[in-house]
């Protein structure tokens, strides 16, 4: 069980003089046993529980030694759980959630993540993990941790309430004005899957809570024997500069950023500098999607160097800037194949964009067309979903109301949804519809804008649906999105991602196929997201030719299909309404076409890369023979490169159109040898040629005297002078300098 996990860990620490006895729970035996002695205890606990399966009592009676009250002690304070259950009824939603949180609480990446952050002493750092991986629930443990090093107070700020919702607080009404409190049944499941006790902290939140005296908690709270806990929301921390209302000696030691990802704008980057000068605070960013990138080249650069300020070691003055300590980088695709989040499959449909006044946009209402296009995808989708659970985004809340009105008019005309209820969240309309479609355990949908793409654990939810008529959608956004359908629920296999293709009336075929693999290249490249910070050359050419190696076509289900390396099995993305023998024929060119322009290379810099890679295996040097190397490489060493082993052949035009060479390919440094055609003549002066010379003559006079590298004809592409050309003006100088004599 994992609190007797975490007094172990507890005790470690006392031992290893991380922490002071003193400075923890009265309950911890004030004589320690030996470290080995505590791990030999610890090794016997673990077998008794995960594979003899003995109750706490049974344990107990086998390990007590009856002289020694040391060791006894130890044990009951291992042993003992803390809590009083005697007060808590738990509601049947309440039942469920705990057992599976039991079950899966905490994962290895939770366990590991947290460890991190302990042994490297809470310092600043960014915690990415994939959505539905259960990264709110280490934010909470990491505040459990600290607490059990430090009696400093804590600041938690967020961009979406929904968070805590799912997580601590609960809503009520007083005096007609929503409020909220910790909810008695999240704080005892909290407790007791032992991810935080929340009745060792002082909590407030400033969420729905403005009072202006916000700051006075820290310093006049009712038990200073307990830290505080402040929860508390971006908008109303940064408004005029509010967090420089704390006084000094009272700020929080440590900031967790839930959704870290806004860091970069300009107020929060602001609060945070602050935090980390004045308060001297450590600063632990949360996210799936750690930085925003993906804007002009300028605007990447400067919000990754405001991450690197925020969340490593930097003080003002030090250059160059420390890159941002990572505590976990955990991606979707790792999540699914550790089997912490389903598979996702992905569908699509296509409609039109052209409105009824000919005019494209992304705010008309759908007319009656388009809507029942959706609705047989929608009815058609449920199909193979366990609970018919979906949560579909639009583009206004006149769109999501006008949705919502359609369906509840036409669903009886369609067999899987005649039973479905529908309910609408938005910024016009109160959280009471979310909350009863939330609990709702199948067979419900909801209309809404931008809500619930991140933040919201929606249980049971097996399809989201955009209806937004966005052509070409952020990373970040899409990702947090398709995060909510990841997570695992009973009897999901998967879950189902439905986005539209949207067109105008006069595109060509060939166009549609292009915006159908528009998407295909975009759902790789964002699962396959590794490095959260940036890209290189040489990273572009590692991902073109993984994904040109793992997207094929499967004809059987009319799908195209991504293969990462992690999964077992690849995810399918479902082709709907169009010609698929037409399509798969042109699939190749179209593909490898958008892939290069999606990677922002061409065939030239594909090309040229390539070649630096077989350079690199070969181990080139400036002296090398490089085209009789090459051409010895074996269909094997191609494999191995994850290139086709007729690349050179089916690209030398491009090699020759673009003057291409070795040389420029592997950044040799050539300045021992000319930088020009003047120049190379200039040292070849004493070189006379005669008619019918066999060239490697020349070659070998070159070479010797320095005047070329070995590789001379790939060095004349350097210099741009073809070897015809060379020969001409060599016979020429030949000819008149013998007329001299």
């Amino acid at each position: 069980m994992e609190y007797i996990r975490r007094k172990f860990k507890l005790l470690k620490d006392i031992i290893f003089k991380k922490i002071s006895i003193e400075d923890v729970d009265e309950s911890i035996p004030r004589e320690m046993i030996a470290l080995t002695q505590l791990e030999s205890i610890e090794d016997v606990i673990d077998e008794m529980l995960e594979v003899k399966k003995l109750s706490i009592d049974e344990i107990s009676e086998e390990l007590k030694v009856s002289d020694n009250q040391v060791i006894n002690d130890t044990i009951d304070y291992l042993l003992e759980d803390d809590e009083d259950t005697s007060e808590i009824v738990l509601s049947e939603n309440g039942i469920k959630k705990l057992r599976a949180l039991e079950k899966s609480y905490p994962s290895p990446v939770q366990r590991q993540t947290n460890q991190n952050i302990i042994d490297e002493n809470f310092r600043s750092g960014i915690v990415s993990m994939a959505t539905g991986s259960g990264k709110s629930l280490v934010l909470l443990q990491c505040i459990n941790d600290f607490a059990q090093m430090s009696n400093r107070n804590i600041l938690v700020f967020t961009e979406r309430k929904n968070i805590l919702l799912d997580l601590i607080f609960s809503e009520y009404e007083e005096n007609g004005r929503k409020k909220w409190k910790v909810d008695e049944e999240k704080k005892y499941i909290l407790k007791k899957i032992g991810a935080i006790d929340l009745d060792k902290f002082n909590v407030f939140e400033f969420i729905s809570n403005k009072d202006s005296k916000w700051d006075e908690v820290f310093h006049l709270h009712p038990d200073t024997s307990k830290p505080v806990i402040v929860f508390i929301n971006r908008t109303y921390l940064v408004l005029g500069k509010n967090y420089k209302k704390i006084l000094l000696e009272f700020s929080p030691i440590l900031v967790l950023h839930d959704e870290m990802h806004s860091a970069t704008n300009n107020t929060s980057f602001e609060f945070l500098m602050y935090a980390k000068k004045s308060w001297n605070a450590s600063l632990i960013g949360f996210s799936a999607t750690p930085i925003r990138i993906g804007y002009s080249s300028k605007k990447d650069n400067q919000n990754i160097e405001k991450i690197n300020k925020i969340f490593s070691n930097w003080t003002h003055g030090i250059v160059p800037i420390p890159e941002s300590h990572i505590y976990m980088s955990y991606p979707i695709i790792r999540a699914i194949a550790d089997d912490v989040c389903c598979p996702i499959k992905f569908k699509n449909f296509e409609i039109s964009m052209v409105g009824e006044f000919g005019k494209k946009s992304r705010f008309e209402p759908y007319d009656i067309r388009n809507f029942q296009i959706i609705m047989e995808v929608i009815n058609d989708s449920v199909v193979g979903s366990p609970h018919k659970k979906i949560v579909a985004w639009l583009s206004s809340k006149n769109n999501a109301n006008s949705f919502n009105e359609l369906f509840i008019q036409h669903k009886a005309e369609y067999s899987n949804l005649g039973d479905m209820e529908s309910f609408i969240d938005h910024s016009g309309k109160t959280t009471g519809e979310y909350i009863t479609y939330a609990k709702k355990e199948n067979n419900a949908i909801l209309f809404c804008v931008n809500k619930h793409r991140e933040g919201s654990d929606i249980q049971n939810l097996d399809i989201v649906i955009f209806l937004d008529k966005t052509v070409k959608r952020g990373y970040i956004v899409f990702l947090q999105s398709i995060g909510r359908v990841a997570r695992k629920s009973e009897n999901k296999s998967f879950g189902l991602v439905i986005e539209g293709i949207y067109r105008n009336s006069d595109f060509t075929k060939y166009e549609i196929f292009r915006q159908y693999i528009d998407k295909i290249v975009f759902y790789y490249l964002i699962l396959d997201k590794k490095n959260i910070i940036s890209i290189t050359n040489d990273d572009k050419l590692r991902t073109y030719y993984n994904i040109i190696k793992n997207i094929y076509l499967n004809d059987q289900t009319q799908s195209i299909m991504i293969k990462q390396e992690e999964l077992q099995r690849p995810l399918e993305v479902s082709i709907n309404q169009i010609d698929w023998e037409d399509f798969s024929e042109n699939f190749s060119h179209l593909f490898q076409n958008t892939l290069q322009s999606a990677l922002g290379m061409n065939p030239k810099i594909i090309t040229e890369l390539t070649l630096r890679r077989i350079g690199n295996f070969l181990k080139f040097n400036i002296q090398s023979h490089f085209w009789e190397e090459i051409e010895h490489l074996t269909p094997e060493q191609y494999c191995n490169l994850q290139i086709e082993p007729d690349f050179i052949i089916k690209n030398i035009d491009i090699i020759e159109e673009n003057n291409i060479n070795i040389f420029d390919v592997m950044n040799f440094n050539c300045l021992m040898y000319p930088q020009s055609v003047d120049e190379l003549f200039e040292r070849i002066i004493n070189f006379t040629y005669y008619e019918g010379m066999n060239e490697e003559e020349i070659w070998k006079y070159c070479f010797e005297n320095n005047i070329l590298p070995y590789s001379c004809v790939e060095y004349l592409k350097k210099i741009e002078l073809k070897f015809v050309k060379f020969i001409d003006i060599l016979r020429e100088k030949s000819r008149k300098k013998l007329l001299l004599f």
